[in-house]
């Protein structure tokens, strides 16, 4: 009787979630509603890549090769690199901790018209160094890059999709059907 009744209430925790529209953050970051269709990238920087994997995920918006055929052209540039250091060990001769930063810049245009202000977007990690395991810094460090290089990829994708630029979107499309006629 005990066990069927813990049952019953595991069920209905279980239905609960699946019904209220659960999904954990992240976890389809391709999925999301886009004002537009078509995409050119003008970027030739490894974080271009990234969003083309991303978009190639979802069917419903289609990288273009050139800008004249997109409906929108999202530009990524002024990518920076900086590694700080935090803190140093009490004697003062070696490095305890560093900050990795990485910056860039994206713009969006729909027709030769600017959606928005220019977007800056910044992501950091801290990285603790030990002596023992200096070696193996080199490759996180690069691990840490890509992961921040992701990140922003992910943060784009999502400006893309805010509800600003698809106000923005529509104001465009609204006054290019407006002079058409």
């Amino acid at each position: 009787m005990g066990q069927s009744i813990f049952q019953g209430i595991a069920l209905i925790l279980i239905l609960a979630q699946l019904g209220c529209g659960f999904q954990l953050r992240g976890s389809n970051p391709a999925i999301r509603s886009y004002e537009f269709t078509s995409l050119y990238i003008d970027s030739s920087l490894p974080i271009a890549n990234r969003l083309r994997a991303l978009l190639a995920l979802d069917s419903r918006v289609k990288v273009m090769p050139s800008a004249d055929s997109a409906e929108l052209v999202l530009r990524v540039n002024d990518p920076n690199r900086t590694k700080r250091i935090l803190t140093i060990s009490r004697n003062g001769r070696l490095v305890s901790e560093y900050r990795l930063n990485y910056s860039l810049t994206a713009q969006a245009w729909s027709h030769g018209i600017p959606l928005a202000l220019d977007l800056e977007i910044r992501q950091f990690r801290d990285l603790k160094v030990y002596q023992a395991s200096i070696l193996g810094k080199v490759k996180e460090v690069e691990l840490l890059w890509r992961d921040m290089e992701q990140t922003i990829a992910q943060q784009l994708l999502y400006w893309l999709s805010s509800q600003q630029m698809s106000r923005a979107i529509t104001a465009v499309s609204i006054s290019d059907s407006a002079s058409a006629r």
